[in-house]
């Protein structure tokens, strides 16, 4: 499993969102300094995590664990790995469609794309 560092994924957040220290000192009900300690900490409790989420309308708990899905088409890595060695492959190109508010969650959107798509095979990524 893929160690994630919370208080670095906050502070891309945060930054996402264009708050600075103080900015989201205020939001979060406490000074600059305790919000660059936040930012050190590689763990934090749930209901931490949850409210800060909930103060800045991001569901950190969906880049922690994205869904996945298991299928019958799903097919082992090693197994794909040799598909692409040995046969030509296609290119798609997808337009998506979204409110201009939730483009901050386009990247989260593309990585859950992917997450499942490399379960079939299939390499998802932006140009």
């Amino acid at each position: 499993m893929e160690e994630i560092h919370v208080g670095e994924l906050i502070k891309a957040v945060a930054k996402r969102k264009r708050l600075s220290n103080v900015e989201l000192g205020k939001l979060l009900g406490t000074s600059p300094r305790n919000i660059g300690y936040t930012f050190e900490q590689k763990d934090m409790s749930v209901r931490k995590l949850r409210f800060i989420g909930d103060k800045l309308n991001h569901n950190f708990f969906a880049d922690l664990y994205p869904n996945t899905v298991e299928d019958e088409g799903s097919r082992p890595w090693e197994e794909l790995k040799e598909l692409y060695k040995t046969e030509s492959t296609l290119h798609i190109l997808l337009d998506i469609e979204f409110p201009v508010s939730l483009s901050d969650r386009l990247a989260a959107f593309i990585k859950h794309t992917n997450a499942i798509g490399y379960k079939f095979g299939y390499k998802v990524s932006s140009r």
